[in-house]
């Protein structure tokens, strides 16, 4: 009897030990995940509790003392990893709020089945678009400063990069459809916002009733609201208040849709060539993923329980992954070098390095987008030389009229989604 008494005792000691080895590896595990990927600057410590019995995320009160808002126990982690993908942020806000642990919501899950020995190798597979920006025109490119405008070896160059991505994304959406892909686009049509309709349209219809609500919720102070209303030009009302809204409804549009990977197109400038009014000679590539967290980005609950999600799962990993297979497509297929550290200042100030071009930034979109999802910045469009290549209207692929170096970047994300879906 004493003898087995002494193995169940040895025994019950060895599962102990295993469970602590456990649990310290995963402390061990999501610390050095926040201070690699996450946390910038090293200031959001107070923000998160790392302990034996979980992972827990802190709230600020108005004395600036913290106090436990929300999180997760180890036994809990799978279950509370799969939920935080399957609930809008809204609904899991409003969880929070109501004091019940996160592991009660209910859920089921749907697995849906990729197969690339079919004909059509994307059959099965969601894909989520945003072409960057709204501009059709140049009025409205000006509206949200989204455009190069110079003579150049006497040739007038105007180029609005509202319309660059939209022709992208319009192009990729053919591609990959061919393939069996079911794709969607967060807007379709030149001068549409992510709601189906002008900024103008907006404005008229649904300017007043926006800012109410946005109030009402304490998004905004009563001070700017009076000067929403009454003294805002519309340039000022599209820069510091509609392009928030517009960037909420595109990730809501993505996160209803549901992808199995998003993507996020844009065109870049060189930081430092003032006004683009003149040509530039740098031209690089590079593309954003989720992280790097400044020390006051987690005031707001939402934000907050985004970078709760990000540490829980393996968006970022995943998206990092995309990132390097689309990256060496637009090295490959353009012929533009890849950016590095010292390539532009906001990519020592804003970013964490995760590879060659590839960097963790914590932008709206990066941000608010779950699952896997990258942010495209390929090419200067003031470049000497691509700003005439992107102003030429000389090819046209499934009936839309482009240029070949759009046909370029699209056939680049194109290629570089392919490679990543066969890893």
């Amino acid at each position: 009897m004493r003898i087995l008494l002494l193995t169940i005792s040895f025994n019950l000691l060895c599962l102990l030990c295993s469970a602590q080895k456990n649990v310290d590896s995963l402390k061990h595990f999501y610390t050095s995940k926040i201070e690699m990927l996450l946390d910038k600057e090293k200031a959001l410590q107070p923000y998160y509790t790392i302990n034996d019995s979980g992972i827990f995320i802190n709230a600020k009160t108005k004395e600036n003392t913290f106090y436990r808002e929300f999180g997760v126990e180890w036994s809990e982690l799978d279950t509370v990893k799969k939920i935080l993908n399957h609930f809008s942020d809204d609904s899991l806000i409003s969880f929070i709020n109501s004091r019940e642990p996160l592991s009660t919501l209910a859920y089921s899950e749907t697995n849906r089945k990729q197969n690339f020995e079919n004909k059509k190798q994307l059959s099965g597979i969601k894909i989520a678009i945003d072409p960057g920006h709204i501009a059709g025109d140049m009025k409205t490119a000006m509206l949200e400063k989204k455009y190069i405008q110079f003579n150049y070896n006497n040739q007038p160059i105007a180029i609005t990069e509202g319309v660059l991505t939209l022709q992208t994304a319009l192009i990729l959406k053919h591609l990959l459809e061919e393939q069996g892909a079911e794709v969607m686009l967060t807007r379709e049509k030149s001068n549409q916002t992510a709601f189906g309709i002008t900024f103008k349209e907006w404005l008229e219809k649904h300017f007043k009733n926006a800012v109410d609500s946005s109030y009402k919720l304490n998004e905004i102070t009563e001070q700017e609201k009076t000067f929403l209303l009454t003294k805002a030009t519309q340039r000022e009302i599209f820069r510091s208040y509609f392009n928030n809204l517009d960037m909420r409804q595109r990730a809501k549009k993505i996160n209803e849709f549901s992808p199995d990977l998003s993507v996020i197109i844009h065109y870049n400038v060189d930081e430092k060539n003032t006004g683009w009014k003149k040509p530039s000679d740098k031209n690089y590539n590079m593309i954003f993923v989720a992280g790097s967290f400044l020390k006051n980005e987690l005031e707001k609950p939402i934000d907050r329980l985004s970078f709760f999600r990000l540490l829980l799962t393996d968006d970022t990993e995943q998206s990092t992954k995309l990132a390097e297979n689309l990256m060496k497509c637009f090295t490959a297929k353009l012929n533009v070098p890849t950016a590095d550290s010292t390539t532009a200042d906001y990519l020592t100030k804003y970013c964490i390095t995760k590879s060659k071009g590839v960097y963790a930034r914590n932008l709206t979109l990066t941000r608010l987008i779950k699952g896997v999802v990258v942010y495209g910045e390929t090419l200067y469009q003031d470049n000497a030389s691509e700003c005439i290549e992107l102003s030429r209207m000389n090819t046209e692929v499934f009936g839309i009229k482009t240029s070949a170096r759009i046909k370029q970047v699209a056939e680049a994300f194109y290629e570089g989604i392919i490679s990543y879906l066969k890893e």
